[in-house]
């Protein structure tokens, strides 16, 4: 069976190449603290060894519609005995495991021609995103519920039965998703409403002076304007003034 190689298995392979070519002194002393990354990895990718030992194999992901069925029925299982989180992994598993049609670059929905010409290969992983939108209806995470519908329904691979279930429970999730909307609109107003009404009375018009500061007209005639080295600018009183007295 092909496997990924590591990291680690490409660079051991890598440096042993280098050994083998008696190359690898050569590097050692190229990488030296004054060295950008940008330097010295262009150096590195200079080499042949490099290319032939440092590109990974894109091997093709492996699905298996068996696999994400036993993975659905264990959800829907999970599901029925209120377990939900680990539902939820279930179902997670039987999605990345299940067949998928092919996205076309540029955009997440799937190749609808390779869809239709393709029939019900894709009924497993159509089914799955079924199941896992009735449960995140149960979790209510509307949202998420909404777009695994759109997925399920995409593939065009559902059941007409079971194509009326999930539809349904798309109409409860536009449903709240007004009233939801309808209760945000109406919290805003009444924030907005109250934020008026409260703002009014922040900054209320200060009472008259009776006797203006003719050097500093904003203060009480009480004051003085005076400086010392120690204090700087600082207010002092002139005459007697009265607790509660606007200066």
């Amino acid at each position: 069976m092909d496997y990924a190689q590591s990291y680690e298995d490409l660079e051991k392979l890598f440096l042993n190449e280098l050994v083998k070519n008696r190359k690898f002194m050569a590097a050692l002393a190229y990488m030296k603290p004054n060295r950008t990354a940008e330097e010295m990895f262009s150096y590195i990718w200079s080499l042949d060894e490099a290319h032939r030992f440092l590109t990974p194999a894109l091997l093709p992901s492996s699905k298996s519609k068996d696999a994400s069925c036993v993975y659905c029925r264990q959800g829907d299982i999970a599901h029925k005995l209120g377990n939900l989180d680990k539902a939820l992994k279930l179902y997670n598993l039987a999605i990345v495991s299940a067949p998928h049609p092919a996205i076309m670059t540029g955009n997440s929905s799937f190749d609808k021609d390779n869809t239709r010409v393709l029939g019900n290969v894709y009924g497993d992983l159509a089914q799955a995103y079924m199941s896992r939108s009735v449960l995140l209806f149960d979790m209510e995470q509307y949202e998420k519920c909404f777009n695994d519908i759109d997925r399920a329904l995409e593939l065009d691979c559902l059941p007409p039965s079971q194509k009326v279930k999930i539809l349904e429970i798309k109409e409860k999730c536009q449903k709240i998703f007004l009233e939801g909307k309808i209760k945000e609109l109406s919290a805003s107003e009444k924030a907005l409403n109250t934020s008026q009404s409260s703002f009014a009375y922040v900054n209320p018009m200060p009472p008259k002076l009776t006797e203006c500061n003719s050097a500093i007209p904003c203060v009480s005639s009480a004051v003085t304007l005076a400086y010392t080295p120690l204090q700087g600018r600082h207010l002092t009183a002139n005459r007697g003034i009265v607790p509660g007295c606007f200066l």
